[in-house]
């Protein structure tokens, strides 16, 4: 009885009794008061830069939310559930303020200041991750237990306590950011970050290299497609929102970013040029000839309508939509037919420097699915 209760102990303090009596290091636990955080451009350069030793940190943790659960006729006493959002928490680091640490700590929240500043460029999509690092001690013999590496990591705040001339306390700085994850899953997305490699493209079908890539992939896309409704004799059809012809399938998009001025600039100089109609085209019936004002309308005198008019039909250019991997249903051919433009941020000199677009994009005529 007493022997197993020393091994058991042995067991919880991380030795394991040998056979010959003699007592061997175990796998080593992580203590939760050993640990360092690294973050590579801390000095603006690629060097290692450390923002030292921090006696707490909290929000290490992922959350997977299914969607559901789902109803399902029928089944009543088993629910059923989706993969939905993976989501990661709000890391919070803190530690008692000592020169040289909150020091760094300010040097690397002035370089995010420029960042957030000037939105010019874009977002930085080589920002490093920031590194934790959990270590079972601090004796050589140690090693680190385990690593989480922080991707894109943003601050959130950096706090002190209320300064007080009657209290006597220790100042504890606090510093929290969210990040991208720590979970590898550019290792199931094709060595990229996922949603970069459905990142929507629309480009001019005679010039693919002429196109707009926006920042983020569409949450959702809706396809529509209606017939014609045949009215009474006499009566007619006017709706001064209806841009999609007739039986046309349409695609409309909202919610599409674009980041950094000269994406905002470019992005949407190309999608005014798409939305304005070529100047060629071949007469139609359809578009009235243009009558000056002192002209009287022309009629054929029997049946009391307007013979059929010389002006050009309106073309668009043609364009091509891709988004990641083939999709056998979206239209090889489009052209656009309205835009919706929203500028929500604007850099120190006033240029637009993020958009917010909704699209709507008809198919060619001609054109079903993919080739």
């Amino acid at each position: 009885m007493i022997h197993g209760k020393i091994n058991s102990a042995a067991a919880a303090a991380g030795l394991s009794p040998a056979r010959s009596g003699a007592k061997t290091r175990a796998d080593r636990y992580g203590m939760t008061m050993w640990f360092n955080v690294i973050v590579p451009d801390l000095d603006g350069s690629a060097r290692t830069g450390s923002l030292g030793l921090w006696s707490g940190c909290s929000g290490l943790d992922v959350q997977f939310a299914p969607e559901g659960p789902l109803d399902e006729a029928g089944s009543y006493d088993s629910p059923r559930y989706l993969p939905g959002k993976i989501t990661y928490g709000k890391v919070t680091l803190e530690r008692a303020m000592t020169t040289a640490g909150s020091l760094k700590v300010r040097r690397w929240l002035q370089q995010q200041v420029a960042d957030w500043l000037d939105g010019g460029g874009g977002p930085r999509r080589d920002r490093p991750a920031i590194t934790v690092q959990l270590f079972s001690g601090l004796s050589p013999e140690d090693h680190v237990v385990h690593t989480w590496k922080l991707r894109d990591a943003m601050p959130v705040s950096w706090s002190v306590p209320t300064l007080s001339s009657s209290g006597g306390g220790i100042a504890i700085e606090k510093l929290s950011f969210v990040h991208n994850g720590f979970l590898d899953t550019a290792a199931v997305a094709g060595g990229r970050p996922t949603g970069e490699r459905a990142r929507l493209r629309i480009t001019e079908a005679q010039a693919p290299a002429t196109g707009v890539t926006f920042h983020c992939s569409p949450a959702k896309f809706s396809l529509n497609q209606s017939r014609q409704v045949k009215l009474k004799e006499g009566k007619t059809y006017r709706d001064g929102a209806k841009v999609v012809d007739d039986d046309a399938l349409s695609l409309k998009l909202n919610d599409l970013l674009l980041e950094g001025t000269d994406d905002v600039q470019d992005g949407i100089t190309k999608l005014k040029k798409w939305l304005e109609p070529l100047p060629d085209g071949k007469p139609v019936s359809s578009v009235p000839p243009p009558i000056s004002k002192d002209a009287k309308p022309l009629s054929c005198g029997q049946c009391g309508q307007k013979p059929p008019s010389t002006r050009p039909e309106a073309r668009y250019a043609n364009l091509t939509l891709s988004l990641g991997a083939d999709v056998a249903y979206l239209p090889s051919a489009v052209v656009l037919k309205s835009i919706d433009v929203n500028f929500t941020r604007f850099t120190a000199d006033g240029k637009p420097s993020r958009a917010v677009i909704g699209l709507v994009l008809q198919e060619k005529p001609g054109t079903k699915g993919r080739p």
